[in-house]
C-alpha cells in the first residue's frame, strides 16, 4: 500500500530590500524626501531675491516676538511698510517671524530654503495620497507626485522663499481635501474633531494666500467625482439620493474661514488707497471684458507650453511682454486663438470624461479651480502671469494625463502589453527618464536663483519686451560703482518700453522713473566729485530731473485716483491720506539742492514730508537745505526733529553742535552727559524754543495728511519725554484738520 506523501511548500524567495520599502508605509515619503533633497540641494546656497528683501529683511514685524508685532501682522497688509497692498496673509508672515525671530535666522536664508523644502516634500505626499484615491495603480500615483515633486514650475514656490505663501495654501488644501474624503468614506471614528480639522485646515489655507477659498470647490468636485455622472442623467431619484449622500455638514466646517477672510480683507481695504490695479504690471487692467478674456485664455496657453516644455523661464512676465489680445489673425493674437482652442478641447475632454474617466474629470478640474483666481479670466490681479500660479495646477495636469494613459494601456489590446513585465520596464524607464529630465532642468533653473543678477539676465534673455526685468537687472548691478554706465543704460531702455506702449498718466511705472533719476544723480555726482566740468555734472542733474518731473506727474494722477476711488467707497475725506512714491520728492529735492535752487528742494521736501511724516532722513535733507540757503534755526529745528523721531539719525548731534555754536556760542546747548550721550541743554531759551517748534510742526504735518493717531502720540511724547507745554499744540487740536 502507497502513502501519500505531501509534498513539501515551495519556499519563497526573499523580497528584494526596494520591493519591501517600496510596500511599507514609509516607503513612498522616505522616496519623495529623498528626491525632494536631491532636487533642491543647491537653493540652500541661495540669498533673498525678488520680493524677499522687502517682505521679510525689511519687515519690522519679524524681527522682533511681541504682542505689537503680532497684532500688526494680523491687522496690515502683507507688504506693510514698505507699500499698500490688498494681500491679507497673515500666516505666512506668522512663519517668516518663526525664522527669523524664534529659530535666529535673521537674514541667513538657508532655515527659510530648509523650511520651504520640507513644505514642499509634505506637498509632495499629499498629491501622492490624493493621486492614489483616482488612479488604478500606486505607481501611477507615485509619478504624479514625483513629477510634482520636480518640475521646474514649482521652483517659484519652493526656491523664491516669499513662495511659502503657495505652500502653505497648497498644504492646508491637500489636507483638507484627504479629511474630506476620509470622512465621506466613513473611515474617521472621531467626526467631532476631525471635521473641527477640517474648518482649521480651511482656515489656515486662506491665511496663507487668498486663493485657498477655492478649497470648497475642489470638495465639491471630489464629491462630483466619485459618483458616476450616468446617475444624473434624467433620473431625479439619483441625483436626490447624491445629494443625501455628500457630507453637507462638511462643506458648513469650511464656510466660517471664507467669512473670516471676506471680513479680514474688508477692513484691511476699506480705507486703503489701493483702488485698481497698474497696468505696468498687469495690462489687463486697461482691457475691455472680452480683451481681458481673451488676453487671460492666451496666458492660460502659455500655462500649458510651459508644463510640457519647460525650457525657458522668466521671474516676470510684466508689461509690455504679454501684449493684450487684438482683434486679428496675425502676430502674436494666434497664441490667444491656439490657447482658445486648447482651454476648450480640456474641457470637452473633461465633459466626456465626466461619465466613464471620472479621474481625468476630477484632475483637469482640479487645474482649472486652482488656476482660476489668479487666471485673470474672474478678477484682475497683480501680475499677468506667473510661474508659481501653476504649484497646484500643475498636480491637476499631471494627474489626468496619468489616468489617460492608464485607460490606454488598459485597453484589450494593449493589456497584455502593459501586464507583462517587459512593459512595466519599457513604462517605468520611460517614466524616470521624463523625472530626470524634468529634475535636471530644474537643478540648473535653480542657480538662476542664487543671486538677483543672474536671475534677472536669465529674465531678460526669455522676457526682452518686459520693462521691469531691465530694471531689476539695473537694480542689482547698481551695487557696483564700476557699472553705472551699464544701469543707466539698461534704465533708459526700460523707460524706452513704456514709451514705445504708452500707457495713462494713472499707471505710470514711478519706481522706474526714480531708479533712472537715481543713476544719472549718481552720474553727475561721480563727475562733480572727479572735478570734472561743471556743466556736463549739471546737464546729468537736468537729465535726472527731467525723469522725475515725469514721476511727480504720474505719482499726482496716481494719488487724484486712489482718493476718488477711496471717497467713492465711502471714506470721509478727513479719513483720506494722500498717497505716492515719496522717493520722488526726496530724489527732486536732491536734485535742486544740487543746482542751488533751495526753494524747489524745500518744496520737495515738505511733500515727501506730507506723504510721510516719520522718516528722519527726510528731516535731515531738509536741514541740509536750509543750512545751505543761510537759515541755520530752521535747520536746528529740522535736525531736531530727525532726532526725536524712532528713525534715529547717528549724524544729527555733531550738525547740531555745529549750528548752536553758530547761533548761541558759549551757551553749551548740546551737552555730553556722564554716560557719554549727547543731550540738549533745554534751559537755553533757544533750545527751547527750537525743541517745541521741533514738536509742533511735526504734529501739525501728520495731521495735515489725516495720521491722526500717529499726531496723537507724538504729541504725548513731546510733552512727557521733551518737556513741550500742552498749550503749544492748541492751535493743533482745537478744531479738526482739514484735508490737504
Amino acid at each position: 500500500m502507497k502513502r501519500n506523501r505531501q509534498k513539501p511548500a515551495p519556499q519563497q524567495q526573499p523580497q528584494h530590500w526596494l520591493r519591501r520599502l517600496w510596500q511599507s508605509p514609509a516607503g513612498v515619503p522616505l522616496l519623495l524626501a529623498i528626491v525632494v533633497i536631491v532636487t533642491f540641494a543647491d537653493t540652500l546656497g541661495g540669498g533673498f531675491v525678488l520680493d524677499n528683501g522687502p517682505i521679510i529683511i525689511n519687515d519690522p514685524r519679524i524681527h522682533e516676538v511681541s504682542l505689537e508685532n503680532l497684532k500688526l501682522i494680523l491687522t496690515q497688509n502683507y507688504w506693510w511698510p514698505t507699500y499698500e497692498s490688498d494681500l491679507y496673509r497673515p500666516l505666512t508672515t506668522f512663519s517668516f517671524l518663526f525664522n527669523y525671530s524664534l529659530l535666529e535666522s535673521a537674514a541667513q536664508p538657508l532655515q527659510y530654503h530648509i523650511l520651504n523644502m520640507i513644505l514642499h516634500w509634505a506637498n509632495a505626499w499629499l498629491v501622492y495620497l490624493l493621486a492614489a484615491r483616482y488612479l488604478v495603480h500606486r505607481s501611477a500615483a507615485l509619478i504624479v507626485a514625483l513629477v510634482f515633486a520636480v518640475h521646474p514650475l514649482v521652483i517659484e514656490a519652493v526656491t523664491n522663499i516669499i513662495g511659502r505663501a503657495d505652500l502653505f495654501a497648497a498644504l492646508f488644501m491637500l489636507a483638507a481635501l484627504e479629511l474630506h474624503a476620509r470622512l465621506r468614506a466613513g473611515s474617521i471614528m472621531l467626526r467631532l474633531r476631525a471635521r473641527f480639522g477640517l474648518g482649521l485646515f480651511a482656515l489656515l489655507a486662506v491665511l496663507s494666500k487668498e486663493s485657498g477659498a477655492v478649497l470648497i470647490a475642489l470638495m465639491l468636485l471630489d464629491d462630483l467625482s466619485q459618483r458616476p455622472a450616468a446617475a444624473f442623467a434624467g433620473r431625479l431619484a439619483a441625483a436626490r439620493a447624491w445629494l443625501r449622500a455628500v457630507p453637507w455638514s462638511n462643506y458648513a466646517c469650511v464656510v466660517p474661514s471664507i467669512v473670516v477672510l471676506a471680513v479680514a480683507r474688508y477692513e484691511l481695504l476699506k480705507n486703503s488707497p489701493v483702488t485698481y490695479q497698474l497696468a505696468t504690471d498687469n495690462p489687463m487692467a486697461l482691457a475691455g471684458f472680452w480683451t481681458r478674456e481673451m488676453t487671460a485664455v492666451k496666458v492660460l496657453g502659455y500655462y500649458l507650453k510651459l508644463t510640457f516644455w519647460p525650457a525657458a523661464l522668466s521671474c516676470d512676465y510684466s508689461y509690455n511682454q504679454i501684449p493684450i489680445f487684438g482683434w486679428t489673425a496675425s502676430g502674436a493674437d494666434l497664441d490667444a486663438w491656439l490657447g482658445l482652442a486648447a482651454v476648450v478641447a480640456l474641457a470637452v475632454a473633461a465633459l466626456v470624461a465626466w461619465r466613464r474617466l471620472p479621474a481625468v474629470f476630477f484632475f483637469l478640474g482640479f487645474a482649472f479651480i486652482t488656476l482660476l483666481p489668479m487666471s485673470n479670466l474672474v478678477i484682475t490681479i497683480g501680475t499677468v502671469m506667473g510661474e508659481r500660479f501653476m504649484y497646484l495646477p500643475l498636480v491637476g495636469l499631471a494627474g489626468a494625463l496619468a489616468a489617460v494613459i492608464e485607460w490606454f494601456a488598459a485597453r484589450a489590446s494593449l493589456a497584455p502589453v502593459a501586464a507583462s513585465p517587459r512593459g512595466r520596464r519599457i513604462a517605468t524607464g520611460l517614466a524616470a527618464v521624463v523625472i530626470v529630465a524634468l529634475a535636471a532642468r530644474t537643478i540648473v533653473r535653480n542657480l538662476d536663483w542664487h543671486d538677483n543678477t543672474r536671475l534677472w539676465r536669465s529674465a531678460v534673455q526669455v522676457c526682452p519686451n518686459s520693462f521691469k526685468v531691465y530694471k531689476g537687472l539695473a537694480t542689482s548691478l547698481a551695487r557696483n560703482p564700476a557699472e553705472l554706465d551699464e544701469c543707466i543704460r539698461l534704465a533708459q531702455h526700460a523707460v524706452k518700453v513704456i514709451d514705445n506702449n504708452p500707457v495713462p498718466l494713472e499707471h505710470s511705472p514711478g519706481g522706474l522713473y526714480c531708479d533712472l533719476a537715481k543713476y544719472e544723480i549718481g552720474k553727475g555726482d561721480r563727475i562733480a566729485q572727479a572735478g570734472g566740468d561743471a556743466k556736463t555734472a549739471a546737464a546729468w542733474y537736468g537729465k535726472a530731473e527731467q525723469i522725475l518731473q515725469r514721476a511727480i506727474r504720474g505719482d499726482r494722477a496716481v494719488n487724484a485716483a486712489a482718493r476718488l476711488g477711496t471717497l467713492a467707497r465711502g471714506v470721509p475725506p478727513d479719513e483720506y491720506h494722500d498717497v505716492g512714491l515719496r522717493e520722488i520728492y526726496e530724489l527732486q529735492s536732491r536734485v535742486c539742492f544740487r543746482l542751488k535752487r533751495y526753494p524747489e528742494a524745500l518744496e520737495a521736501c515738505r511733500w515727501d514730508v506730507h506723504l510721510k511724516p516719520r522718516i528722519g532722513s527726510t528731516y535731515m535733507l531738509w536741514a541740509d537745505i536750509s543750512a545751505a540757503n543761510g537759515d541755520q534755526d530752521d535747520a536746528a529745528i529740522h535736525w531736531i526733529q530727525a532726532m526725536i523721531l524712532p528713525e534715529k539719525q547717528p549724524l544729527v548731534w555733531p550738525l547740531l553742535e555745529r549750528a548752536y555754536a553758530v547761533l548761541r556760542p558759549g551757551d553749551h546747548a548740546v551737552v555730553r552727559l556722564p554716560n557719554g550721550i549727547m543731550s540738549l541743554n533745554t534751559n537755553v531759551p533757544l533750545v527751547r524754543q527750537h525743541v517745541n517748534r521741533a514738536c509742533h510742526d511735526l504734529v501739525e504735518m501728520m495731521l495735515e495728511n489725516n495720521f491722526r493717531q500717529d499726531a496723537e502720540d507724538q504729541r504725548k511724547t513731546a510733552i512727557e519725554k521733551y518737556g513741550c507745554p500742552p498749550a503749544v499744540f492748541a492751535d493743533l487740536f482745537d478744531q479738526p484738520a482739514e484735508p490737504h
